[in-house]
């Protein structure tokens, strides 16, 4: 992963996640800004994936919520 920061884009590029080429584009904390020139852009920060790594990401985020409710499954079934 690579922590590109802070950076400006358009509508179309200020989308979540972005995949294109085998790069998997994950923009956070996305921020509309209207300029003084009436141009409207988009501020937010932007990390770089590969493909792998964000498999990876996903699969243990997804794993991570998994045990999330397995724990609270057990903490109602013991009241």
């Amino acid at each position: 992963m690579t922590d590109v920061g802070i950076v400006w884009g358009s509508e179309e590029q200020a989308q979540p996640v972005i995949i294109n080429d085998g790069t998997v584009y994950v923009h956070k904390d996305i921020k509309r800004v209207e300029r003084d020139d009436d141009a409207v852009l988009y501020e937010y920060h932007e990390y770089l994936y590969t493909m792998e790594e964000y498999i990876y990401e996903m699969t243990k985020q997804n794993q991570d919520i998994m045990n999330a409710i397995a724990e609270l499954r057990d903490m109602i079934a013991k009241g």
